[in-house]
Formats: structure tokens, C-alpha cells, sequence
């Protein structure tokens, strides 16, 4: 499920200068990654050191998480390690797709409109960013799942799902977040097509919502990275 804590916005955190490096900012970047044995890891297969907070404390129960940070310089001329200074963080939530056995009945089976703001493909995972309608102050998880249809000549086909429990309305998308599903163990070929399916809201020009709830799709290209997350 995807609670508020997950999808609230990016959490501020102060900035400590070192005394004993150079830090000197190379550039700023975002990078979504693993949290494993206290370092960040990129979905490019780079280790992040977070210089300014600890990762065992700021990243406590997180597997996975979206970074903005200031590159400050490679670690030890170690061009695939980089000191770097955590600006902000928001945490992915990380889901096994279901099969369409799985989602026929019961909670799987809802499909409420769902914005997808962004997609793509990283680290072995098939990454999403979507939006949707909560109330203020509503503390109600929300449930997302990717159904996986099956293949037909280097297609594969999801559908994504998302159950708002009753708090589907037509207002503003005033919530979004990130969920990523490993898919390797799926995909098996070194290139493939990945089609997604889902019930999306209709926008306005000007932003706001209308009925009816609308079919989307869309297409992604794959190719499998030569560096692949842990799960």
C-alpha cells in the first residue's frame, strides 16, 4: 500500500559542511537507488556516501528511495563512488507484480483512475511515478499493483491497478509517489516492449478533473542494464 507518509513531499534536511574535504560541488542530481548495508546504491550501479546524515538513521526501514543531493567529489579516485551531500529524499515503495488470477477478485480487482506521471526502466525495475486524488488529513493507504498479462512476441503486457477505497474524486491530484516493481525474473530477453495498461482521469486544459474514467496506455522500450539491484 501507498500510506501518506510515502507519497508526502520531499523532507528537508540541513546541510553540514566537511572540514577535512574538498566540497566543492560538481554538479546536482536525483538519483532513485537501493539502501544496502548502509550505502546508498544507484540504479547506474554507483555508490552514493552521504556525508551529511546517517544512512542507517535517515534511511531506517527504507529499501528504496529517490534522492536530490550535491555531488561533491569522487571517493578515493573511484570514479563509481562519489561523496555526496543529501539535499532531500522521498521513499519508493517496492512491489512484486501479481498475476491475473491474483487480481480478479477482492481488493486487487478495483481499478480506480490513476495519473502516471512518469515511467521507466532502472536497476531491474519497472519504475512508476503517479498521482491521484487524498483527502486533507487523510491517514487511508492506498493499494497500487501491476498485473502482468503475459507476452506475445517481445510484448510484454502489465496493468496497473490502483484502489483508492472509497476516496476517488474529481478534484485536484494533490498526492504522488513512487513504486517500483522488479521485472527481471520476468523479462528474461536482453530487449523487449512493455506495455502498460490503466483507468486514468481525464485532465482540462486548466487542470481539473472530469468524468468519465478513461483507458490509457503506454510503451516503454527495454533494455536489460548491465547492472542489475539486489531484492
Amino acid at each position: 500500500t501507498i500510506s501518506a507518509a510515502i507519497i508526502t513531499a520531499f523532507l528537508s534536511l540541513s546541510v553540514f559542511t566537511s572540514c577535512q574535504k574538498d566540497d566543492t560541488i560538481l554538479y546536482y542530481s536525483t538519483s532513485i537507488g537501493n539502501i544496502i548495508d548502509g550505502k546508498f546504491i544507484s540504479d547506474q550501479g554507483n555508490i552514493l556516501n552521504l556525508t551529511n546524515v546517517s544512512v542507517e538513521k535517515e534511511f531506517e526501514g527504507i529499501k528504496r528511495a529517490m534522492i536530490n543531493c550535491d555531488m561533491v567529489q569522487p571517493a578515493d579516485d573511484n570514479v563509481k563512488e562519489y561523496d555526496v551531500r543529501l539535499l532531500n529524499w522521498t521513499s519508493v515503495l517496492v512491489k512484486d507484480s501479481i498475476t491475473p488470477d491474483q487480481a480478479v477478485a477482492g481488493e486487487n480487482s478495483v481499478q480506480d483512475p490513476v495519473v502516471i506521471k512518469d515511467a521507466w526502466c532502472s536497476g531491474g525495475y519497472l519504475n512508476l511515478m503517479i498521482q491521484f486524488y487524498k483527502p486533507y488529513g487523510s491517514t487511508k493507504s492506498h493499494l497500487v499493483n501491476l498485473v502482468y498479462e503475459g507476452c506475445d512476441n517481445g510484448e510484454y503486457r502489465f496493468n496497473f491497478r490502483h484502489n483508492a477505497f472509497g476516496e476517488t474524486y474529481y478534484l485536484t491530484l494533490n498526492f504522488s509517489g513512487y513504486v517500483s516493481f522488479p521485472i527481471t525474473e520476468i523479462i528474461k530477453e536482453e530487449k523487449a516492449k512493455i506495455t502498460i495498461g490503466w483507468k486514468s482521469y481525464q485532465i482540462m486544459p486548466d487542470g481539473s478533473i472530469i468524468n468519465p474514467v478513461i483507458d490509457r496506455t503506454a510503451t516503454l522500450d527495454y533494455e536489460r542494464n548491465s547492472f542489475i539491484q539486489e531484492n
